[in-house]
């Protein structure tokens, strides 16, 4: 979380009386911070080794205030292991699902959930990108979980 004090020009905090005449510096200000907070950064390499690991192993959890979703370590049909060759080619892309499931547009299809940034979403900074998540469940009583993710 981010706490941004605004200040009037005097050197007092302004208290939040944001709207007292026209004031640009706060919105500026803002759009700035959050920017930096969503920015993919290439040195957020995620850690997953899945190695001989079994297929239904959740290797990451994505969390933010909209839900919670899992990446398995899966095959060469879903999960870590389908999306790898992806993963490794594109420094963002742990980034880029992170920011696709908890600012994208979605779309419910029977049990699965396609999520999508487009160019014009704000947090998708100029970028197509989907992931798509089932909800059928496992073994563990868990949904599947992401199933695809990729640049489009």
């Amino acid at each position: 979380m981010v706490k941004i004090t605004f200040f009037d020009g005097d050197g007092d905090p302004s208290g939040g009386h944001m709207f007292r005449g026209l004031r640009l510096f706060p919105i500026v200000a803002m759009i700035a911070a959050s920017a930096a907070i969503l920015a993919p950064s290439a040195s957020a390499s995620p850690a997953i080794e899945c190695g001989t690991l079994a297929s239904e192993t959740i290797a990451k959890t994505y969390v933010s205030p909209r839900s919670t979703w899992t990446l398995r370590c899966g095959t060469t049909r879903y999960g870590y292991r389908h999306i790898s060759s992806r993963w490794t080619s594109d420094p963002n892309f742990d980034d880029k699902i992170r920011v696709t499931l908890s600012y994208g547009s979605f779309k419910r299809e029977g049990n699965a959930v396609t999520y999508q940034c487009t160019r014009v979403l704000v947090n998708c900074k100029g970028y197509i990108f989907r992931v798509v998540h089932e909800n059928s469940p496992f073994a563990d009583g868990r949904a599947q979980g992401i199933i695809t993710a990729y640049n489009n």
